[in-house]
Formats: structure tokens, C-alpha cells, sequence
């Protein structure tokens, strides 16, 4: 999959999440694409431009409940 693909799929899968939770981090995002779709990208820094669009605000931070992000904090964001 090219990674303006997985930048769609990505954004779209944000989206709905807010919808129905009020807030969505990179976290939930990777969790509802899964491993099958992630695995067949190359480069996954793609995802940092998830919310650099129109229509999202970070309201806060969280720790990432990835050990492989060492926990560091990521955005929490509401669409706008």
C-alpha cells in the first residue's frame, strides 16, 4: 500500500473514531487500522500527518501505550 493510501485510510479511521468518542489519539488510529494494514507500508512516519489538516485541535496529551514509543506522550485530538 503507497503511503498516501494509508494517510486516507488513516484520517478516515480518525474521523470516526471522534465520532464516536469525542477524541482520538495516533494510538487509536493504528489500533483500528491493524497490523495487516500497517505491516504492508515502508515508511510509517506517514501517520505524523494524521491531524495536519483543516478541522482537528489538539486538546491535550496522554502517554502512548506503545512500549515501542518508550510511552512518550502523543496528542490527544477532537475534530473541530
Amino acid at each position: 500500500m503507497d503511503n498516501m493510501r494509508l494517510l486516507g485510510l488513516a484520517r478516515l479511521a480518525a474521523g470516526y473514531i471522534a465520532e464516536e468518542h469525542g477524541s482520538v489519539t495516533i494510538d487509536d488510529v493504528r489500533t483500528a487500522l491493524g497490523d495487516d494494514v500497517l505491516s504492508s507500508v515502508d515508511d510509517l512516519r506517514v501517520l505524523g500527518t494524521t491531524f495536519k489538516v483543516p478541522g482537528w485541535k489538539c486538546v491535550g496529551y496522554v502517554q502512548s501505550e506503545r512500549a515501542e514509543c518508550h510511552h512518550r506522550p502523543i496528542g490527544v485530538f477532537r475534530m473541530v
